[in-house]
């Protein structure tokens, strides 16, 4: 009894070349994967809330950081501070020295730019190694 033993590469022959329908099946089976890591790459831009406080009245190029003593000592006489010493975010003081909701912010830069992840930990490792195993 003779038995016939056919070889991977002669079957692969006899079935067809990689073509047109196995290219869109495999762009299709992939196409959920890529939507997904794209939603779980979306936590980067939608995660983190900047360090922002009121800006300045008097200041036309207030930035968030002091840039000299005199802009310091603005900073702390037109925002209120909490029994902490943290400034708040979203009340300035008027001149009559009441609080009120702030018309314009000003945000703290430094977290979009030139920072690494590890600094800023904007999500751990794990969710990390997750977005990549989806995105492959």
């Amino acid at each position: 009894m003779a038995s016939t033993k056919y070889k991977i590469d002669s079957v692969l022959e006899k079935a067809g070349a990689f073509g047109r329908y196995q290219w869109f099946q495999v762009v299709l089976s992939s196409s959920g994967s890529f939507m997904v890591a794209c939603h779980f790459l979306v936590i980067v831009f939608h995660s983190i809330t900047p360090k922002h406080r009121c800006k300045l009245p008097e200041w036309e190029n207030d930035t968030f950081s002091p840039f000299s003593e005199v802009h310091n000592q603005s900073i702390y006489q037109w925002i209120p501070v909490d029994k902490d010493g943290i400034l708040d975010s979203c009340k300035i003081y008027t001149n009559n020295n009441e609080t009120v909701e702030c018309e314009e912010h000003v945000f703290d830069k430094s977290v979009y730019w030139g920072v690494t992840l590890n600094e800023q930990k904007v999500f751990n490792l794990s969710q990390l190694d997750y977005i990549i195993f989806i995105a492959v």
